[in-house]
């Protein structure tokens, strides 16, 4: 994205998000010390569009939130978002954010395929990465040292899905579909290596497009394999999609997926014996306080958030602490490399998750927030596990 588009987009969200404009929550205030920059990647056209928008406008609360620890220091924070509705612009966008010198960390990427080359670069100028939202293991798998995931992995989330369906839902056959993606693809193998371990036979493999709409031909491979789950790598806009045609043409059995699923529209896509996801939510939705920042994020945007903008408030919060608590430390402004270090010592009891980060860059407690929803016409609940009641969300 040319630096032009990049000020035109932050003007942009200024509109929509109040970002920079002093009407929502903010991105900036005044500081002694003069302004810094959270960078934030994020598509923000495109068919992921609504998550990249609710990951932004997490980390404009978190600024909001963290307004009076930022002023102490002396400091202004800009949030600064770049559009990568194309994976492939993730690399020129991160160059843009590493040749700006007022930016002391990025908080972004919905997509883990945007996220893995970007934090090359972000490497190479000293930038941390806080993810909220990429689970592909390869993330954290590459020895970089400024690479940081809130989340748990996608073959950590695949075991839990592949236990939950080989012992609470007695499943035996399953059909898995994946989108190609690295995150899609990456998930549902490593689903169906778990899946197998427990004794589960995966009765057919499968894969779509990012984009598809038309799924007869492989629904009438699902029908002939005759499953007892169907098993889904990939984001909501084709899952939904996927969901509905096999519903139409009576397909009911359970359809299970990853976090990528957890989006409103899977709920009103439902109508047969449910939808099951592995989300990371457990915190946020069991406690007075995650429904209170609910109740402010609809109160602000209009509308219910997605769960990405919980995950990018907690890992921008872990951002801005270090960058704040830094100043207070050397009287001046950090540096990317000091911002860096900190991050990596922080420990965060957030929003959504509790962070304590280990030597690759993965969080020690990721795994506390993880839950199976089941998702019905009427609602979603926190699905039994282990004798434990349900809970209606």
């Amino acid at each position: 994205m040319p630096r032009w588009a990049g000020i035109s987009l932050v003007l942009c969200l200024c509109l929509v998000f109040s970002a920079a404009c002093g009407g929502r929550p903010g991105a900036r205030g005044g500081g002694r010390l003069g302004a810094v920059r959270l960078a934030v990647p994020a598509p923000l056209s495109g068919p992921l569009a609504d998550s990249g928008r609710d990951l932004v406008a997490g980390v404009s609360l978190a600024v909001a939130d963290a307004g009076q620890g930022l002023r102490r220091a002396g400091l202004a924070v800009e949030v600064v978002p770049y559009d990568e509705a194309r994976v492939r612009a993730a690399v020129a966008n991160a160059h843009l954010i590493c040749a700006d010198r007022r930016v002391l960390a990025v908080v972004g990427h919905v997509d883990s395929a945007a996220a893995i080359p970007a934090s090359e670069r972000y490497q190479e100028c000293g930038l941390a990465l806080i993810a909220p939202a990429s689970t592909a293991p390869e993330l954290t798998e590459r020895g970089l040292d400024r690479v940081y995931r809130l989340l748990p992995r996608d073959d950590l989330q695949a075991d839990f899905a592949a236990e939950y369906a080989a012992g609470r839902l007695r499943v035996r056959r399953a059909f898995v579909i994946h989108d190609g993606t690295v995150y899609g693809q990456g998930l549902a193998d490593a689903f169906k290596r778990a899946a197998e371990a427990r004794g589960v036979r995966v009765v057919g493999y499968g894969g779509v497009r990012r984009g598809q709409r038309d799924f007869r031909t492989l629904l009438a491979s699902v029908a002939r394999s005759g499953p007892d789950l169907i098993y889904f790598g990939g984001m909501y806009p084709e899952a939904m999609q996927l969901l509905s045609q096999a519903r139409a043409v009576g397909i009911a059995m359970p359809f299970l997926g990853g976090d990528g699923l957890d989006a409103p529209g899977m709920r009103d896509a439902e109508g047969g014996q449910g939808v099951y996801l592995t989300t990371f939510t457990r915190r946020l939705r069991g406690s007075a306080a995650g429904r209170r920042w609910e109740e402010r994020f609809r109160a602000v945007y209009g509308h219910a958030p997605q769960p990405v903008a919980a995950y990018a408030y907690d890992a921008a919060r872990v951002a801005l602490d270090a960058i704040a608590s830094e100043t207070v430390r050397l009287g001046r402004m950090p540096t990317r490399d000091e911002v860096a270090a900190t991050v990596g010592r922080a420990e965060w009891a957030g929003l959504a998750v509790a962070a304590r980060f280990d030597d690759r860059g993965d969080n020690r407690r990721a795994a506390e927030a993880m839950v199976m929803l089941q998702c019905l016409a009427d609602g979603c609940r926190i699905a039994p596990r282990n004798g434990q009641d349900e809970q209606g969300l």
